[in-house]
């Protein structure tokens, strides 16, 4: 079971999937508040390999691949990503053509009721750049709360939390 919504399906990506991936972390829009630059290929299948090895360890936690469900057009990334201290990781890339359809906001949304609910999870945390306020937005339409900020190397970054 991954998760869904009403206009939208993930499932995990897998080894034949790094093109898609490379769509966004080659995409200079879609990583600015990322790494502040796109990857190159082999940045990008090395990174890929990693999500492969780490997604496979868990059935319900990962990357996953977001696609249109009426289209099954690719669309972005999505994660839940187990921290030591049991709390979850929420992240999400969109592809910058499909950015203002709501597609971070209906998926962050769906995440954060299966981190709580499905996994169990005792907080849903993210992590977004402090000059993202897309991502901020996102994660305060889905009811997380900024709980810290932290700048390191020139980057600031709040960290926000439900549960």
């Amino acid at each position: 079971m991954a998760p869904r919504t009403a206009r939208f399906s993930l499932r995990k990506f897998t080894s034949g999937d790094v093109g898609l991936y490379h769509q966004l972390t080659g995409n200079v829009r879609v990583m600015q508040f990322v790494t502040g630059r796109p990857f190159t290929w082999e940045e990008t299948a090395e990174k890929f390999e990693r999500i492969l090895a780490r997604s496979a360890q868990h059935e319900h936690e990962g990357v996953y691949a977001i696609h249109d469900s009426g289209t099954d057009e690719f669309v972005g990334a999505a994660a839940l990503l187990r921290e030591p201290t049991g709390r979850v990781e929420l992240g999400y890339r969109i592809l910058d053509t499909h950015w203002g359809r709501g597609i971070a906001t209906e998926v962050a949304a769906e995440l954060l009721r299966f981190g709580l609910h499905v996994l169990h999870a005792p907080a849903v945390v993210a992590y977004v750049d402090a000059e993202n306020t897309a991502s901020i937005r996102v994660l305060e339409k889905i009811g997380m709360r900024r709980v810290a900020t932290t700048s390191e190397g020139g980057c600031t970054e709040h960290e926000y939390l439900l549960g």
